[in-house]
């Protein structure tokens, strides 16, 4: 069964019960660590849109105008596996072919941004994690599905104690 994720460049106007949110770790739009406090109980996402992304700070490069482009993907891919963490690249469904052209065999997974306005999978799901169905510029967050059960499993607290970020939360 399929997760609902959230996100946006407002992260105040995400639902408080969010059971998965994404946010920005750079850029205009990068949450300050209150963002991710308002999510305790959350599992957090955390992407990169400067180029060639933080492969540190986040698990996701946002390849889109404005942000990281097709030719940042497997270089960002490369360095995550180095460390063994998994790699993801959002991006529209119209750049799908050109990501995996560039990315090849590489592991990484997608997620892609398809707004039908109606939560669906992809009729090709090769590497995709997650669909983002509903967003843009009208609506106060984006929505996802998110299709591997893998991908972020626990709740932000959880991991953030198990690798010592998170002090007196």
């Amino acid at each position: 069964m399929p997760r609902r994720m959230y996100d946006s460049v407002d992260w105040q106007k995400i639902p408080a019960d969010a059971r998965m949110v994404a946010g920005y770790v750079d850029g205009a739009y990068a949450w300050p660590e209150e963002a991710w406090r308002k999510f305790p109980d959350a599992a957090h996402v955390r992407i990169s849109v400067i180029p060639p992304g933080d492969s540190v700070a986040a698990g996701v490069l946002d390849v889109e105008s404005g942000a990281a482009s097709v030719d940042d993907a497997p270089g960002f891919i490369r360095a995550r596996r180095s460390r063994k963490e998994p790699a993801v690249i959002y991006v529209e469904r119209s750049l799908v072919a050109d990501i995996r052209k560039a990315c090849g065999d590489l592991d990484y997974g997608l997620w892609v941004a398809d707004w039908t306005g109606k939560p669906h999978k992809l009729t090709d799901m090769h590497r995709v994690v997650a669909v983002q169905w509903s967003g843009g510029a009208d609506v106060p967050y984006d929505i996802s599905e998110v299709f591997a059960r893998g991908w972020h499993p626990q709740g932000a607290a959880k991991v953030a104690a198990r690798l010592g970020l998170l002090r007196g939360v």
